[in-house]
């Protein structure tokens, strides 16, 4: 009888947590990390702070949390697989989980300096993080020459990796800094997407051109109707 009345405290507790992680994600996205409290993510829940903070001591650390639901989601899209070729259908996966992960957690792209800076541990989490992704999208765009959608030596490959993974971080950032009253929306992800192509076009091969350029005018209409 108290083993399973133990059992269900368990789940309603990480029922609670979850909760929290994820109106927390909601919250920092919409209204923007700086300006969201725990008392605002536990007025939002219906629960008292006391509560929030049973589960966390304080906001960064529902911030690391969020941060390494992140993590697992960029290893389990870029990892590479046993396959060394790469199909069309493919790489619009990529894309569009690329996206799909930029705008479930934008705020992350939107104050990334801010946020790591102010905590060691996240800072070398995320340092970390971004060296598997350096070697993750290097051994993507190797993929995509082997499998004739690109063309480069190993210098060129190597650099159209790194400008790739440059663009994808300080996107969001960069627009940002065009406009005072900027708000992250999706048709801002789909033109970094466009731009991402772009980048990649001039190293395409003469099969796969027409390829990423319908790749681009596809990306491009969703960020016109977004």
């Amino acid at each position: 009888m108290l083993a399973s009345i133990r059992v269900r405290e368990n789940k309603a507790a990480m029922k609670t947590r979850d909760r929290i992680i994820q109106t927390s994600l909601a919250m920092f996205n919409e209204q923007g990390e700086r300006q969201v409290t725990t008392n605002h993510i536990a007025a939002q829940l219906e629960i008292s702070p006391g509560n929030l903070y049973y589960h966390f001591g304080n906001k960064q650390e529902i911030i690391c949390c969020i941060f390494e639901q992140y993590a697992l989601q960029l290893e389990q899209l870029f990892k590479p697989t046993s396959d060394p070729s790469l199909s069309f259908e493919r790489m619009m996966n990529y894309l569009d989980g690329t996206f799909s992960l930029m705008w479930e957690f934008r705020f992350l792209y939107m104050n990334l300096v801010e946020l790591i800076s102010r905590d060691e541990e996240l800072r070398e989490r995320y340092q970390g993080v971004q060296r598997r992704l350096d070697t993750w999208i290097m051994e993507l765009m190797q993929r995509l020459r082997a499998s004739r959608y690109l063309d480069g030596k190993d210098n060129d490959i190597l650099q159209l990796s790194e400008t790739i993974r440059l663009v994808i971080v300080s996107w969001i950032p960069f627009q940002a800094s065009k406009s005072t009253d900027f708000k992250v929306d999706q048709a801002t992800l789909y033109l970094g997407l466009v731009k991402v192509l772009h980048i990649m076009l001039p190293f395409s091969t003469p099969t796969s051109r027409p390829h990423s350029e319908r790749l681009i005018v596809h990306y491009q209409e969703l960020a016109r109707h977004s």
